[in-house]
């Protein structure tokens, strides 16, 4: 087995891997901007008003387990899902 096929069936299997990541309830969204002071990754930046997330930055898509944005977020405008 070549080594770009060994890489490749390493990816397919980090693929199927299950992981829970943020949402954010656009509603209830104020801006406040807590949730990407808190966010270690940096991927949560607020634009018009509203807290948006970069997923590929987020290190719950990573599988980091991390939800410091959804425990700071007073509005609960903020859940995983997997």
């Amino acid at each position: 087995m070549e080594s770009g096929e060994a890489n490749s069936s390493a990816l397919i299997k980090c693929r199927s891997i299950r992981m829970a990541i943020p949402v954010i309830e656009q509603k209830r969204c104020t801006g406040c901007g807590e949730c990407a002071a808190v966010c270690e990754a940096n991927a949560i930046e607020i634009i018009g008003e509203k807290a948006r997330i970069e997923y590929t930055r987020c290190y719950s898509y990573t599988g980091i387990t991390c939800q410091s944005c959804m425990e700071v977020c007073q509005r609960e405008a903020i859940s995983f899902i997997d």
